[in-house]
């Protein structure tokens, strides 16, 4: 059979993609999923790499082979007709698309890229036994998408900044009790999300202002959530919208949130509402939550199901364990949110390796000997000091984690034990006001009491932390870089671990304090 030729103007499929509104980088087609005419003839498209024209122009050959075999590669969509390509987008990522009639969609990326930032939506194809011939397939395939929806829908999505900075859009309920001009990261979501997942999401910013309705949260986005540059923006909203806002206004602020989102480079991601124990708002919290689940799959956007992980199934309220008013969380709850965040956003985002203390040699690490290399025995740690003195039933030891750089300070507490809190001093020879750190450990819990770190500066009625989380935690990475208050200088500054009273097993590893600032990082 004659080959046939299926000439492919990048730019008015997918829209100015690169630095300059042109395409960047080779271009290349992968094996095609493959199609099995009625004829029984195999066709596939094996262009290899390639490097468009001047104008963006590149040309795949659409090759009938009796004799290749179907490709791993067919990703369980069965029979597809059309072109599958690669570029280079604007921010490096690597892109395969495919063009499916109207609809392009992402089929994969690199691994460390985030894959979702970079699908379209998917509608499934025309089966292949309506096309009988090779010439079938290409009247089929020599369509393309309209270049003004590529421009307006595609567009956004395939120019998003691939990376793990995460800012968090919402009202009281994604607000929780963070308290981020006090430098306080505490019992809220988007803290145990990023603990959780090892920072793989980045806690950035949290953008939740109690009572804020849809409408606000678009008025502020511009100024509350651009600034930030995020990779991911996660956005439940609707609460306060229950009794105030036409559920077709708010549908339309919802869509229009996503498309400030996606405009910034970052990517959307969307929670259904948590239930609310008012019987007269069941109905409203599920319908605004039913929106959100319809508009999330109709766009191939990640969802996170608030709604059905909090519910009690018997009468519509918060299960018991999570209830805390009536329409917030408590603590449990607020916990169970950022696992479920971490569990379904944390393995869609490029890997993590956040800067924590590796060795004990470092001369960057303001904390002396964060990695505990040098401690045996029972004793309080070189250099450190227990605070809260040493409570009876509460005993230190020095253990070790196969994945956790060096020794895990590990304290072993019964039900009578005391506060716990160690502290090392830190010289504000390292930094000065305005300057930009880095504050991180590593910690796993048992569950039993609240753990968390924080640092004293004298003089600052500022406390950077990140504390009071609760329930297992198994190497959970604390992280916050947050901007150096103004304090006494040459006062005594300290950077303290945190264990409340009660039963319980903790290990602190990876202790680190790092100026950003001066290091350029």
């Amino acid at each position: 059979m004659a080959t046939k030729t299926l000439r492919v103007q990048l730019a008015d499929i997918v829209g100015p993609v690169g630095p300059t509104g042109a395409v960047s980088g080779e271009v290349w087609a992968r094996y095609s999923s493959d199609v099995r005419l009625t004829d029984g003839t195999l066709v596939v498209m094996a262009n290899r790499r390639q490097v468009p024209d001047a104008a963006g122009v590149v040309d795949f050959v659409v090759i009938p082979n009796d004799d290749v075999a179907v490709h791993a590669d067919d990703r369980g969509f069965g029979v597809v007709v059309g072109w599958d390509l690669s570029y280079r987008g604007e921010h490096g990522q690597r892109v395969h698309l495919r063009e499916t009639g109207k609809t392009v969609e992402v089929v994969s990326a690199d691994p460390d890229v985030v894959p979702f930032a970079l699908r379209a939506p998917f509608v499934p194809v025309i089966p292949g036994a309506s096309y009988a011939t090779t010439a079938d397939i290409s009247a089929a395939i020599a369509g393309k998408l309209d270049a003004a929806t590529a421009n307006s829908t595609y567009a956004p999505l395939l120019r998003a900044r691939p990376g793990n900075r995460a800012v968090f859009l919402g009202d009281s309920i994604t607000a929780g009790g963070d308290d981020e001009p006090n430098l306080y990261r505490g019992v809220s979501w988007p803290t145990y999300a990023s603990v959780l997942s090892g920072q793989r999401i980045q806690y950035v910013h949290n953008a939740g202002v109690p009572g804020n309705t849809t409408a606000q949260m678009l008025a502020r986005f511009d100024t509350d959530v651009t600034p930030y540059a995020p990779n991911v923006v996660t956005v439940l909203c609707g609460v306060n919208d229950l009794a105030a806002t036409a559920f077709d206004t708010w549908a339309g602020q919802l869509r229009a949130l996503v498309a400030k989102v996606a405009a910034i480079g970052a990517i959307p991601v969307l929670a259904t509402l948590p239930p609310n124990n008012t019987t007269a708002n069941h109905g409203a919290v599920t319908r605004f939550s039913g929106y959100v689940r319809k508009y999330a799959t109709d766009n191939g956007l990640p969802l996170v199901d608030f709604y059905t992980l909090l519910v009690d199934p018997a009468n519509g309220n918060y299960k018991a364990a999570y209830a805390g008013d009536g329409v917030h969380p408590n603590a449990a709850g607020t916990r169970a949110m950022g696992a479920l965040v971490a569990d379904t956003i944390a393995p869609l985002l490029p890997a993590a390796a956040p800067m924590q203390c590796s060795d004990d040699a470092d001369p960057n690490n303001i904390v002396t000997g964060g990695c505990f290399t040098a401690n045996t025995g029972t004793g309080v740690p070189a250099g450190w000091w227990d605070n809260a003195g040493t409570p009876a039933g509460s005993v230190i030891s020095y253990t070790t984690d196969a994945a956790v750089p060096g020794k895990l300070l590990t304290v072993t507490s019964t039900a009578s034990s005391g506060l716990r809190q160690f502290a090392t001093p830190i010289s504000d020879a390292n930094f000065d006001p305005g300057d930009e750190m880095i504050l991180t450990a590593t910690v796993t819990s048992d569950g039993g009491v609240p753990v968390g770190v924080d640092i004293i500066f004298d003089g600052s009625p500022f406390r950077p932390s990140v504390k009071d989380l609760t329930g297992a935690i198994t190497r959970g990475v604390l992280y916050y870089r947050f901007t150096t208050p103004t304090f006494t200088k040459g006062g005594m500054h300290l950077f303290r671990l945190w264990i409340d009273a009660g039963t319980n097993v903790v290990s602190f590893g990876r202790i680190g304090l790092y100026n950003a600032t001066r290091l350029g990082i």
